[in-house]
């Protein structure tokens, strides 16, 4: 005889499984996203306080002391970190390996505006503008305008939540 099809419906166990299994760890990772936010929050209100330990960096902005070194003036670094907004503004390209199976993301040397920068202001303001561009990517990849992040200048990361992943996320903590 013929095989009956599996019923694959809202109520099939299936279905049901899927519900069981995924909706918990999304609800648990929304949860844990939702604390971090707040701690984050709760850190750069901190950092505003006079004399506060919580020390932030500004992800995604470039560092305006190292242009001007190189030459440029306020009103061209500025319109370089706006550029910088721009999704289209990509100098970045991905390369894959011979056999196919990696891809590297590299800078793209030859992108245009890169050649630009290199030939009127040197490689300085080209490591900068891709650091930004790569900050940017990383920590608002829809937005991207810069993101304001308590930071550990000493381990050149964020600061955790003193609570850690299941704590109470009310202070911040230098890792160890």
């Amino acid at each position: 005889g013929a095989a009956t099809p599996r019923p694959r419906g809202r109520n099939s166990v299936g279905a049901r499984l899927r519900y069981a299994t995924y909706n918990p760890t999304l609800k648990a990772q929304r949860d844990a996203q939702a604390k971090l936010v707040a701690a984050r929050s709760a850190a750069l209100t901190a950092a505003k306080l006079p004399r506060s330990p919580v020390p932030v960096k500004i992800m995604g902005q470039l560092d305006t002391f190292a242009l001007s070194r190189a030459g440029m003036d306020a009103i061209q670094i500025s319109e370089l970190q706006e550029r910088l907004r721009h999704h289209e503004f990509q100098p970045t390209r991905v390369v894959t390996s011979a056999d196919g199976e990696t891809a590297t993301e590299v800078v793209d040397k030859d992108h245009p505006e890169l050649v630009a920068l290199r030939f009127d202001f040197g490689e300085t303001v080209v490591d900068e503008v891709v650091r930004c561009f790569r900050e940017l990517d990383a920590w608002n990849p829809s937005g991207r305008y810069s993101v304001s992040v308590p930071w550990d200048e000493a381990a050149d990361r964020e600061l955790e939540p003193a609570g850690g992943p299941s704590g109470d996320h009310t202070s911040w903590s230098r890792p160890a």
